[in-house]
């Protein structure tokens, strides 16, 4: 009896060892800050911290909770139900589940940051923080694989009661209502791990459909339940309710910005109550395993865990920097790259004033953004932490604006440096391809959608006695295809494409020749009767960017030629990323010369090729412009080894096993 008080005395140390020591020998100093900023709402912590009194473990839980709330907020208004009213819309859509124009329009230039802010600390109820704390605390002592979670790891990893800025909700109750029993009856055993891919697998089950249109504060748990709709970070969310109201200790991790993207990009982690490690899931399809640990090909530069608790130890870090952004300010972020990569520190040259702040950054659309600071020692940086195959540059503010302050440069497998400095004096032709490197998830949905499909053609709309006209058996990294008929002599009246089995059917472009060299199309309508999908024109309206779908495992479509004929040659386009160089379109590519963009070139891609071409400086950082598009800026790149590389391309993901 002596021994297990003990053992809780230790534990409800550590809780507080940082930055929450106690004063006069009453509550700890944060706990004591927070309650000076309660104002009025002052009695309802106080109800919190007395209704605990005879409890230790609960009440070091509420003092954890009060203690890190300030800060913690959501945002109120009118403006949210609508938001929530469009996205619920969207649910009964089959396919093409887009906001339509009229509608985004509306929201296009408003900033949720305009909203009421609610500020926790002031204004939640004692009956909520108890009814949070004491859901959380039995799903701690009662799961198996909870057995040695300490007090420290429930804090962090189950008892929140939010994520972000959502409205709150009793969240707790809607989910285990939903999902504990079914929990039960497919998982009774003591593997966290285990317990949290039998809980995604019933979430999976349950559906999801993707929307990125509305960029939203974080949705209440409560309206996510009710309409599972949104982007990754809406589904990771819905992920982490699940799993914590079932008592699956879990964490949220996230890169401030994708190294081959424009975007923050997030998952979820579970701990490993086996081995005490973090392992992913959640996103790109990433079932959580201890022996084969996830990767999901993407890079991520730096990652970042997220937490309701204040980091101080990075607090710490960046308390002298007075310039730092705000998403590195962040003080609930907590760097956690080793987990991911092997740990390095990495040295690069710098120009800049000794007195300057360095920072690591990468291209983002038409402007540098940080991702972490360095130490400036000299006329150099040290980085530390940062996953190589990525495309960095170190950075300084110039008038509240970001420039670099040296060369990019790559950090190689083995960790040595390659300082990417364009050399003027010697150039070399280049083939460009692409505008945007193919993601994991496109190279995924190319392979799955495509391979296996079958085109087929007939005298007759049955089919009785069809011909295959061409089987697809690789994944077509060129969009443009050209698929040369295996009997070009028989006539025929009909041809069916066929998606792989199980997989829907979604084609950009389809047209029909009489001649094996594009020559002699035919015309032909779509004669299939199928309830939901997107218009039959998109088929052939020359245009890759839109889709002909048919929502069904396995779906096919059918053509009804203008005449009967012999087919000699089909040109085809699979859904795609947009991303290819396409006929028609003008083309400008840059290499980065000190602090600015260098114009190389501007072409126009020809009707009958799939690049373009430029003569360069060696050892450049390069980027496209898609000059049709907007003024579409691509990813940065390299050119090795004859051909386009961007970070993804590197390959050794997450190198830590």
């Amino acid at each position: 009896m002596i021994k297990g008080v003990f053992s809780i005395l230790i534990a409800l140390s550590a809780v507080f060892a940082a930055g929450c020591s106690r004063v006069g020998g009453g509550e700890p100093k944060a706990v004591l800050a927070a309650l000076d900023k309660a104002g009025s709402n002052r009695g309802e912590l106080e109800d919190v911290l007395a209704h605990y009194r005879d409890d230790p473990e609960k009440l070091e839980a509420a003092r954890w909770l009060i203690g890190n709330m300030p800060s913690h907020y959501n945002y109120e208004g009118a403006e949210i139900d609508s938001m929530e009213a469009v996205l619920a819309n969207l649910c009964g859509f089959k396919v093409n589940i887009v906001i339509p124009d009229d509608e985004l329009d509306k929201w296009r230039n408003f900033s949720y940051a305009t909203m009421k802010r609610n500020d926790h600390v002031r204004s939640i109820s004692a009956d909520y923080l108890i009814n949070n704390i004491d859901r959380a605390y039995e799903q701690w002592k009662t799961r198996k694989w909870n057995k040695n979670l300490s007090l420290e790891d429930f804090c962090e990893y189950l008892l929140p009661y939010c994520i972000g800025d959502e409205r709150l909700s009793d969240w707790r109750k809607i989910y285990a209502d939903h999902y504990a029993a079914k929990l039960d009856s497919v998982y009774d055993g003591d593997d966290a791990v285990a317990a949290a891919k039998a809980l995604l697998e019933l979430v999976y089950e349950d559906g999801w459909r993707y929307n990125d249109q509305l960029s939203t504060p974080h949705r209440g748990g409560d309206m996510i339940m009710k309409h599972k709709i949104g982007f990754n970070r809406d589904f990771i969310d819905y992920l982490i309710y699940s799993m914590r109201a079932c008592g699956i200790p879990v964490a949220v991790d996230l890169v401030l910005l994708t190294p081959d993207g424009y975007r923050s990009h997030q998952w979820a982690v579970v701990r490993d109550n086996v081995t005490g490690r973090f392992i992913p899931f959640g996103c790109d399809e990433m079932r959580p395993d201890r022996v084969n640990h996830p990767r999901d090909l993407r890079k991520k530069g730096k990652v970042y865990r997220t937490s309701f608790a204040r980091q101080e130890e990075h607090i710490k870090r960046i308390d002298e920097i007075k310039s730092l952004p705000l998403r590195i300010v962040n003080p609930y972020l907590k760097d956690v790259s080793d987990q991911y990569f092997e740990p390095n520190t990495i040295t690069v040259p710098v120009v800049a004033d000794s007195r300057e702040q360095i920072y690591l950054g990468l291209m983002s659309l038409n402007e540098w953004r940080p991702i972490d600071h360095g130490k400036h020692i000299g006329d150099s940086v040290v980085f530390t932490n940062i996953e190589p195959g990525v495309f960095y540059v170190p950075l300084i503010v110039d008038n509240k604006y970001f420039e670099p302050a040296g060369d990019p440069f790559v950090v190689e497998r083995d960790c040595s440096v390659t300082n990417l400095h364009a050399d003027t004096m010697c150039v070399q032709k280049i083939r460009i391809m692409r505008t945007m490197p193919y993601i994991s998830t496109v190279i995924r949905r190319l392979s799955n959608d495509v391979i296996g499909a079958v085109i087929e053609a007939d005298v007759t709309p049955d089919f009785s006695s069809s011909d295959t006209l061409y089987t697809i058996t690789d994944t077509l990294f060129l969009p443009n295809c050209r698929f040369l008929s295996r009997n070009s002599v028989r006539p025929y009246r009909y041809v069916r494409y066929s998606a792989p089995e199980g997989r829907w059917l979604s084609v950009a472009e389809f047209e029909v020749f009489e001649h094996n060299d594009l020559t002699g199309p035919i015309d032909y309508k779509v004669i299939d009767k199928v309830k939901y999908h997107q218009d039959p024109m998109y088929l052939h309206d020359k245009n890759p960017h839109t889709n002909y779908t048919v929502p069904v495992g396995g779906g096919s479509f059918t053509l009804e030629l203008e005449r009967e004929s012999p087919i000699g040659s089909i040109f085809y386009i699979p859904r795609n990323d947009g991303r290819f160089i396409e006929r028609g379109k003008t083309y400008r590519l840059e290499y980065l010369e000190g602090k600015e963009w260098k114009a190389a070139g501007t072409v126009t891609a020809h009707n009958d090729l799939n690049y373009v071409e430029f003569v360069v400086p060696v050892n450049a950082l390069f980027r496209m412009l898609d000059l049709s598009d907007h003024l579409f800026v691509g990813s940065p790149f390299i050119y090795r080894n004859n051909r386009q590389v961007y970070s993804v391309d590197f390959g050794f993901f997450n190198l830590r096993p």
